[in-house]
């Protein structure tokens, strides 16, 4: 016998449609970054490094994410996950619980993998020993918080399947308020130490006081992500105010956002060298004469052309007559000279015959 269809769905509601949308969105800008990162490294011929790696996966994991919390709002309605609802349609209750059980675990390698991305992506920057040494430290500690993250997710309900079905007499869960509240406030941490990382060094190197503060912008936009890891640990002390449905709804949106934003960030350097070379390619083109000119223009330039041609043409005939007078000049003046000598050689010759 099949399930009645629900009386309403989650895009029936306000919530429902601003997370769905905002999910949506945030997807396709990510594709957009992915597209745009791939065509600057297929057109400069750049090779695949650790960091593209890292962000590749990352991109994977964020997807399945995404899809998965898309899917959990339309067709199942996450939104209207209670007890009534799991009376009246029992199947679709599961799959949403089975689907709130896996998000944890996939949300910890999509955040641990941005993360060592933009590690990754520093170790190539900065050579400094000392800065290499502390990204290694703050890659050491994010690998910890996502295994940490993943063995929750999977040990937190005892047997697993207690996680979607409740009849089991022997199962027992752990606290999982704290768990998001220790896992929230522990991914803040981190994530700051990766903002001020790049931003404390990037105003000591020689650079353009322009693109400092761009690249700083950039970089801070992990701000963001921290203030929506504040947001989660808010909505779970308050939710027996907000209600358990709507705290997850949002809290699955933040860390959708959470991870999509770091991806941003990470395809960010990338995507600004295209933004420099169409810039710098831009400057020359606007030092080179259009050849989409009206007749005026170029009237004019051609006029100025021939100007320039009779000015050098003029100049060239000044410098021959100039080095022409300064030749006779010479010669005249060799002459006289010749001719001094030969009547002083005479004269010279005669007294001698005098003497003689």
């Amino acid at each position: 016998m099949e399930e009645p269809s629900p009386p309403h769905s989650a895009l029936s509601t306000a919530a429902g449609r601003g997370c769905f949308v905002t999910t949506i969105v945030a997807l396709v800008v990510l594709l957009a970054g992915l597209v745009l990162r791939v065509w600057v490294q297929v057109k400069r011929r750049q090779p695949i490094k650790m960091h593209d790696y890292f962000y590749f996966a990352g991109f994977l994991f964020a997807v399945a994410y995404s899809t998965t919390f898309l899917y959990a709002i339309y067709p199942l309605g996450l939104e209207m996950l209670n007890q009534d609802f799991a009376r009246v349609h029992p199947k679709r209750a599961v799959q949403l619980l089975k689907l709130i059980t896996a998000s944890p675990i996939l949300w910890a390698i999509a955040t641990t993998l941005v993360k060592l991305c933009l590690l990754a992506l520093f170790y190539e920057i900065f050579p400094s020993a000392l800065v290499r040494y502390l990204i290694g430290v703050i890659a050491a500690l994010s690998i910890m918080l996502g295994l940490s993250g993943i063995l929750l997710g999977v040990l937190m309900c005892k047997p697993f399947a207690y996680n979607w079905d409740k009849t089991i007499r022997s199962g027992h869960c752990g606290n999982s308020d704290a768990m998001q509240i220790a896992l929230s406030s522990a991914n803040m941490a981190i994530e700051l130490m990766i903002i001020i990382l790049p931003t404390s060094i990037l105003w000591k190197l020689q650079m353009p006081r322009r693109s400092k503060i761009i690249l700083n912008v950039v970089f801070s936009l992990g701000l963001c992500v921290c203030a929506m890891n504040l947001t989660r640990v808010v909505l779970v002390c308050y939710k027996s105010r907000t209600g358990f449905t709507y705290t997850v709804l949002l809290t699955v949106l933040l860390c959708t956002l959470d991870v999509n934003i770091g991806l941003i960030c990470a395809s960010t350097p990338t995507l600004a060298s295209l933004v420099v070379a169409r810039r710098s390619g831009s400057e020359e083109d606007r030092a080179t004469p259009s050849p989409v000119i009206n007749s005026f223009a170029r009237r004019r330039m051609k006029l100025k052309a021939q100007l320039s041609r009779s000015q050098r043409a003029r100049d060239n005939d000044i410098s021959l007559l100039s080095m022409n007078t300064e030749d006779n000049e010479t010669l005249q003046q060799g002459s006289g000279l010749g001719r001094s000598v030969g009547d002083t050689s005479s004269v010279t010759e005669g007294e001698v015959a005098e003497g003689i």
